[in-house]
């Protein structure tokens, strides 16, 4: 099958997406399980160390496929108006564009929910509640609702029967909790999890990734909420109220809740008697920058070679 200039190219970066990606990808699911087991003795900020590990296909697909491959077209290929494309490389392109289709697609129904679910709890508004950093008001619904809803501008939902159950203190501490999501951002960390095009979307891999990521994130916003010891208990109350009122397990929302889902029982028990710290060393931000130089530095010298395997695989299955 013979290509245009532009089609050529597009095949090779969307074939470089599938390929890197997957390959990533199935790295992790060899590690996947054993940084899972290691639970809260992971090192400090364990939500963004599981974030950055379900985004490393993404990731990778990003500087490889769509930085790279593009760059090194341009700079390498001589610009012949049609040039053939093997069955191999058209698998692989084909492989890529599904994978991006279908995380745009998982990203398009977590919107809309999130739409939806705006929308009914704006209807079930009957107060505000003032001086808040986020927009913030009290709803009427059958479920003792806490959330955070909504990705840039974030607007923070809590039921009149939580209220009204906790004390001053208990309601403060819910409220920082969720504040604690707000300055996080962790709904848009959630939505990037959920879009990630790559074949972790479709394993059951990548769900307990998301499914850890979201215990750690609610464990994260309990411990930025509750600083001090008053504050772990006023906490650890409210939760175990807001539990009760309930009655059953919190459905999950595309949002920031207070009970999302998430076993309830350890964060109260984590809140009462704080785990002793773990101890890992910190990396330091030079580190970072040298690691990212470093990696940055092999990809364009590893660049050619990169270029020659993709017209290689190209022309495999040409006569």
């Amino acid at each position: 099958m013979s290509l245009g200039f532009v089609a050529r190219g597009l095949v090779m970066v969307l074939a470089a997406h599938g390929i890197i990606s997957t390959l990533v990808a199935l790295a992790l699911v060899n590690v996947e399980r054993r940084v899972l087991a290691r639970g809260p003795s992971l090192p400090e900020g364990p939500a963004r160390r599981l974030w950055r590990l379900r985004l490393a296909p993404t990731v990778a697909a990003l500087a490889v496929a769509w930085i790279g491959v593009p760059l090194s077209y341009l700079r390498w290929e001589p610009g012949v108006d049609a040039e053939p494309a093997g069955p191999v490389a058209l698998a692989a392109a084909g492989l890529g564009a599904l994978l991006i289709a279908s995380g745009g697609w998982r990203a398009a129904t977590a919107l809309w929910q999130t739409r939806r679910a705006h929308a009914a709890l704006r209807r079930a508004t009957r107060a505000s509640l003032p001086s808040l950093p986020v927009p913030a008001f009290v709803v009427e619904t059958p479920f003792p609702i806490v959330a955070l809803v909504g990705l840039v501008r974030s607007r923070l939902f809590v039921a009149e029967a939580v209220r009204k159950a906790c004390t001053a203190d208990e309601f403060s501490a819910v409220i920082g909790h969720e504040l604690a999501h707000a300055r996080s951002r962790d709904n848009l960390r959630r939505i990037a999890l959920i879009a990630a095009p790559d074949i972790l979307g479709w394993m059951p891999a990548g769900a307990r990734i998301q499914q850890a990521w979201a215990r750690e994130a609610e464990l994260a916003a309990d411990e930025t909420a509750a600083r001090c010891p008053a504050d772990r208990l006023h906490l650890a109350s409210a939760l175990v109220r807001v539990a009760r009122l309930a009655g059953q397990p919190a459905r999950r929302l595309p949002a920031s809740a207070l009970d999302g889902g998430e076993p309830i029982a350890e964060r109260v028990r984590r809140l009462v008697d704080p785990p002793a710290p773990a101890g890992h060393p910190r990396v330091s931000p030079t580190a970072r920058c040298v690691t990212i130089v470093a990696l940055a530095g092999g990809a364009i010298l590893l660049a050619p070679a990169a270029y020659a395997a993709l017209e290689a695989l190209m022309r495999i299955g040409l006569r």
